[in-house]
């Protein structure tokens, strides 16, 4: 994906700056900004997922090309 090439080219330098000011992560190292999207990206996916079940429904298998 866009998002994992981006990081991988980021720096360790880069990826462990702090989070300008703001009020939700203000401070914290930016890779946890990414890890936190993609945990609450996982998050959603297993709730649609549970939802498509409910109604009978095979859900496709993310990440598969």
């Amino acid at each position: 994906s866009r998002a994992l090439t981006t990081v991988a080219q980021c720096s360790e330098g880069e990826l462990e700056a702090p989070i300008a000011p703001n009020p939700i992560m203000a401070g914290s190292p930016r890779i946890e900004a990414f890890l936190g999207i993609m945990e609450h990206s996982a998050h959603h996916r297993g709730s649609l997922a549970v939802y498509s079940r409910g109604l009978g429904l095979v859900p496709q298998m993310p990440y598969m090309d």
